[in-house]
């Protein structure tokens, strides 16, 4: 699951240039990748799929985090 994060973190300039801006990411308890994305979350579902295989990401809408 790290070497999985590793590689989103890596990626995350690119796939904002593809228009998917990821907010959030991180270990699911069952064992996927969660990602939270602003934006179409369907292209980025079909995205991660391309880079990790299918069912592994969850992609969900979400807001950046904000400290109050």
């Amino acid at each position: 699951m790290f070497e999985l994060m590793d590689a989103l973190r890596a990626d995350r300039l690119t796939l904002k240039a593809e228009g998917i801006h990821v907010v959030g990411f991180g270990p699911t308890h069952d064992g996927y990748l969660h990602v939270r994305v602003m934006g179409d979350v369907p292209t980025a579902q079909a995205r991660l799929d391309a880079m990790f295989g299918s069912n592994v990401a969850r992609v969900e809408y979400g807001e950046p985090a904000h400290a109050c």
